[in-house]
């Protein structure tokens, strides 16, 4: 699982910290959070941010949570032509 997540362009520091530039902090942050503890704080406010996130780092579990969530919350008045 977290093979793929280290085999994108990501830079380590002399301070051994990993820079994302991609994705801001907070969904980085709760991406991290979900890998260690399985669980998702304010879906709604983030589902499309964290879809990205985990399809980019291929974490299967968020991806399915996410792509539910927004499947179950999508409406007309959502898009746009």
């Amino acid at each position: 699982m977290f093979r793929a997540m280290f085999q994108h362009d990501m830079r380590e520091s002399k301070s051994n910290e990993i820079n994302i530039q991609d994705i801001d902090f907070n969904t980085v942050r709760d991406m991290v959070k979900f890998i260690y503890s399985g669980r998702l704080r304010d879906l709604a406010d983030k589902s499309d941010l964290l879809l990205a996130a985990a399809d980019k780092y291929d974490i299967r579990d968020l991806k399915n949570i996410c792509s539910q969530h927004l499947a179950a919350n999508l409406s007309t008045d959502q898009v746009r032509v």
